[in-house]
C-alpha cells in the first residue's frame, strides 16, 4: 500500500469494522464508558462483544491512549484502533492534539480529527457506503484533503501511518 493511498486498506477496513460495532481508543490505561480524559477529550472505548454481560477482566477492556484528543471514527476498525492506542500512542497525541494555524488559502486548517475525517471519505463514492476503488481519484481527493490542513497536520498523520505499518499490521490491513 502507498502512502499516496493514505489508509485506503485501512478504511476499507473500517468499513467492516463499523458495521460490527463502535471503535475503540486505546494506549495506555484501561477503562469502559466515554469518560473525558486530563485535557477534556472523549476518550472512546470497545462495548464488550454481543452476549457479553461487560464483567470481562480488564485485560479484555479496550486500551486508551491517556492524553489523546481523537474523537470521531476510530482508524481502520477496533483491532486497529487498540493495537495503534498501545503501540502508537505517541504519534496519535502528535497528530491530534495539534491546534493548526491556517491552511493554504488562509482558511483555518483542519485539525486531525478532521484531516482523517476527510482521509477517510476519499475511500467511498459519493452515496458515503460504497467503495471507492479508483486509485486516482482516491489520490486526488487526498490531495484536496491535503490542502485544507497544515504540512504539521499531515506529516503528523503520515507518521501515525508510519507506525501502523510498522507495528501493527497484524491487526491494520496494509
Amino acid at each position: 500500500m502507498t502512502l499516496s493511498a493514505k489508509w485506503t486498506v485501512v478504511s476499507l477496513f473500517a468499513v467492516t469494522g463499523v458495521a460490527l460495532g463502535s471503535i475503540a481508543f486505546a494506549g495506555c490505561t484501561v477503562t469502559s464508558g466515554t469518560p473525558t480524559n486530563e485535557e477534556g477529550g472523549t476518550v472512546i472505548t470497545n462495548p464488550p462483544p454481543p452476549g457479553d454481560s461487560g464483567t470481562a477482566d480488564a485485560a479484555d477492556a479496550a486500551v486508551v491512549c491517556q492524553g489523546n484528543k481523537q474523537s470521531g471514527r476510530p482508524l481502520g476498525g477496533d483491532a486497529c484502533q487498540n493495537k495503534l492506542n498501545a503501540v502508537c500512542c505517541t504519534e496519535l497525541k502528535t497528530c491530534f492534539d495539534i491546534v493548526p494555524g491556517n491552511d493554504d488559502a488562509g482558511q483555518p486548517a483542519q485539525d486531525c480529527n478532521a484531516y482523517s475525517e476527510c482521509i477517510d471519505t476519499c475511500t467511498f463514492m459519493a452515496d458515503g457506503k460504497t467503495p471507492e476503488t479508483d486509485q486516482n481519484k482516491i489520490a486526488a481527493c487526498d490531495q484536496d484533503c491535503d490542502t485544507l490542513t497544515t504540512p504539521e497536520v499531515t506529516q503528523a498523520y503520515d507518521a501515525i501511518f508510519t507506525c501502523a505499518k510498522a507495528n501493527a499490521s497484524d491487526v491494520c490491513a496494509q
